[in-house]
Order: C-alpha cells, then sequence, then structure tokens
C-alpha cells in the first residue's frame, strides 16, 4: 500500500509479531501504528503488540502515543469495545453498504496495555533451563489411560502355560 500511494516517509515491517519484540529490541516501542485482522483474539494480540507501540512522551518533544486499527467480525467483549476510541464498520470506510459485516476497532498504546494485562497472558521464555532436582510430580492421567507397564514384571494373563506360537 506504501509503494502504490507512492509515501516516501513510511516504512513497514511484514513478519510475525509474536517473534519481533523477543528478536530485536529495534521494534521496542517503535511504531506509530500496528495493524491486525483478527489473527487472534483481541486480548492475545494487544499482549503481543504492547511493547511494539510508542508511548506517550511527556517532554517537549511531544511524542504521542501508538495506535493499533484491529479489524474484526462477530461479537466483541465489553472489556474490549468499552477501551476502543473508534469502532467503525468496514462498509462506511469503504462507502459500501453489504461489503463487509467487519468493524475497524482503534485503540490507543495505554488502552492496548491495559487490555493485555486484563487478558492474563503471560510471557514464555523459550530456552531457558529447566530447575533440576526438583521432586517429579505423577503425571495425573485422563481417566481411560494406561499407564507405562513395568517390563521387569511378568504380565499376568490368567493361566499359567502360556506359550507364544512361532
Amino acid at each position: 500500500m506504501v509503494e502504490e500511494l507512492g509515501l516516501t516517509n513510511v516504512q513497514t515491517h511484514h513478519g510475525r509479531v509474536e517473534e519481533m519484540v523477543d528478536n530485536s529490541p529495534f521494534h521496542r516501542g517503535a511504531y506509530d501504528l500496528c495493524v491486525g485482522r483478527s489473527v487472534a483474539p483481541l486480548p492475545k494480540f494487544c499482549f503481543w503488540i504492547k511493547d511494539l507501540l510508542k508511548k506517550e512522551d511527556g517532554d517537549a518533544n511531544g511524542r504521542t502515543e501508538g495506535k493499533l486499527v484491529y479489524i474484526v467480525g462477530g461479537e466483541i467483549e465489553e472489556m474490549v469495545s468499552s477501551k476502543a476510541k473508534l469502532n467503525i464498520p468496514i462498509n462506511s470506510l469503504i462507502g459500501k453498504d453489504g461489503y463487509s459485516d467487519k468493524l475497524a476497532l482503534v485503540f490507543s498504546e495505554s488502552d492496548v496495555s491495559a487490555i493485555a494485562v486484563e487478558s492474563g497472558e503471560k510471557k514464555v521464555r523459550k530456552g531457558t533451563q529447566k530447575v533440576r532436582n526438583k521432586p517429579r510430580r505423577r503425571k495425573n492421567n485422563s481417566k481411560g489411560s494406561w499407564d507405562k507397564r513395568d517390563s521387569s514384571v511378568r504380565k499376568q494373563r490368567g493361566y499359567d502355560n502360556f506359550e507364544r506360537y512361532n
């Protein structure tokens, strides 16, 4: 879209948002605008991008906080819809009725951070070492599952003179 419109003061990044913050500090707080399109539940998406959006700067620089534009269809949770600065039907953006039933929701960085906290999502650290010397807990098998058999004990077959056919 940037090329199509001939914009020269815009840089884009196309990639998976989950990987952007973890792989490069370059992305932290660097974006004025993030766009998402129903790739995950909105609270989870907010958790992923909360560190990417610019935070408001109270200095003389006057840096404004970043925004999220999220395109979504279906019902929206009250917790999320109450924080949207704008809630615009795609039809009204395009100027055509019946084109789409989706909405464009616009959130400020502070609202994205609030939704991320309320989501309950936790950061998963990849490659961290497991703590050893902890007593192993027996995992609870689901009903009807089988435990691994102890091969040192003879099988209970119900008869004593069992011989395999060779």
